[in-house]
Order: structure tokens, then C-alpha cells, then sequence
């Protein structure tokens, strides 16, 4: 599988917030705007202590910034990456594992419920690719929120205490980093991060297989064989 990972075009993934466009493995490889794709509905984001995840190619180097419409309504306009002013991060790169935590500061100007789009683009030596998220913005902690799955809270093996969103897509040493594993597929073949478990890659080499007999089938970028957890909902 490493060696199949060297082989393959530079990929972005955001892990959370949870509510990334939609795209193909194809469309982000052209190097469209948000991965080329089409926006999904937005999900709140937490103002205070706010943090993305995200799955990438190792010595990539990041840079995230946000777009607000300043509405509670209205979705930003995406043209380019000049749709979104505001820099969040800049300069941290991935490691070995794929994986990036990345705290942000977030305005406190703008109104409770205020629509924005979050663009990530991470750039390698000779291509840059870039994913974008939907949220609306709300002064709370979204971070500490506990993690439900199948209607109870999911437990940290290694601390008995109940897993935060943060926990469950920042953590390197728990089920986080093997639910946030990266894996896409390439040529109808899977690619998986050091940090994906025989099972996921296992899950992800019978998606890319699927995918890869229908034309229509979008990217398994972040596959882990496990649907993401329900800790905030969709917004529209």
C-alpha cells in the first residue's frame, strides 16, 4: 500500500467540519476550486476553540482560509480562492501519518448563524489541490461535544471517558486516527495513509473496485469503511 501511496496524484480531505463538497478523485486532480465539485448542505461550526482536521500527502504544506457571506441565508459566492479573504492557517504541513489538526481563530464580529465556506489547499512541489466545507457559524465549542454513534457515546479505550470531537479527529493515539485514516482510490485502485488499519484498507480497495465499474461513482477520498460521527447536524 506505501508503495501504491507514492504513485498517487496529491489528495485533500477535510475531515471536519463535517460537511465537505462533494467531489471526484479526477475533479480535485484538475485542480478546481473546492476539489472541483458542488457544495452539500452546511453544518454549525463552533466559534470558540475552533479546529480543523484534515487528511493529506506527506510534506504538503497547508494554508486554510473562509469565506462568509455575511448572512444567515445566503451562501458565499466561489469564483476562486479570492472568494475567501480570511486567513486562518498558513504554513503547517503534513506528516507521515497524513493527518493535520490545525486550531483556528475565527471573527467575532459576525452575527450567530452567519453562512461561510472554509477552503483548504494544500500544495505539494509541482500541484496544489484544494477542498472547501459548508458551516454556519455559532459561538460555542463544537470541539467539546461529545461523540454519538448508534445512540451512545463513544468511548477512548485508553481513558475510559467519553471522546470529544476533538478527541475523535485530532487524536493520533486512539480510534480517532484510524476513523480519520486517509484512503482514495487512483485508477480503481486504493491508497491508504500509514495510519489506516488492514480493515480499512481492506474496506477501501472493495469501494475503489465498485467505483471504479460506475462512471457516475464520486471519490472515496477519506474512506475508512465507517460512516463520520453524529455530533452536529446538518443546517441546509
Amino acid at each position: 500500500v506505501a508503495a501504491l501511496a507514492g504513485l498517487a496524484a496529491a489528495h485533500l480531505d477535510i475531515n471536519y467540519p463535517t460537511s465537505s463538497w462533494d467531489f471526484t478523485e479526477e475533479q480535485q486532480e484538475q485542480g478546481g476550486v473546492c476539489g472541483g465539485g458542488s457544495r452539500v448542505a452546511a453544518v454549525a461550526w463552533g466559534t470558540d476553540s475552533a479546529f480543523v482536521s484534515l487528511s493529506g500527502d506527506e510534506g504538503h504544506t497547508v494554508r486554510v482560509l473562509l469565506g462568509t457571506s455575511s448572512s444567515t441565508t445566503e451562501n458565499v459566492t466561489v469564483t476562486d480562492a479570492s472568494s475567501f479573504p480570511l486567513v486562518l492557517s498558513e504554513g503547517a504541513s503534513f506528516s507521515s501519518s497524513g493527518n493535520l489538526c490545525l486550531p483556528v481563530t475565527l471573527p467575532t464580529d459576525l452575527p450567530t448563524g452567519t453562512r461561510a465556506t472554509l477552503f483548504v489547499e494544500a500544495t505539494g512541489e509541482d500541484e496544489s489541490v484544494s477542498s472547501c466545507a459548508e458551516v454556519v457559524l455559532v459561538p460555542t465549542n463544537s470541539g467539546s461535544t461529545v461523540v454519538i454513534e448508534h445512540g451512545a457515546a463513544v468511548v477512548n479505550p485508553e481513558t475510559g471517558a467519553n471522546m470529544t470531537v476533538r478527541d475523535y479527529f485530532c487524536s493520533n493515539g486512539t480510534i480517532a486516527a484510524l476513523d480519520t485514516c486517509s484512503c482514495h482510490c487512483h485508477g480503481g485502485e486504493e491508497h491508504c495513509d500509514d495510519s489506516c488499519s488492514p480493515e480499512h484498507v481492506s474496506a477501501a480497495a472493495a469501494e475503489c473496485s465498485a467505483a471504479s465499474s460506475s462512471p457516475s461513482a464520486s471519490s472515496a477520498s477519506g474512506s475508512s469503511g465507517s460512516s463520520a460521527p453524529s455530533a452536529t447536524g446538518s443546517v441546509g
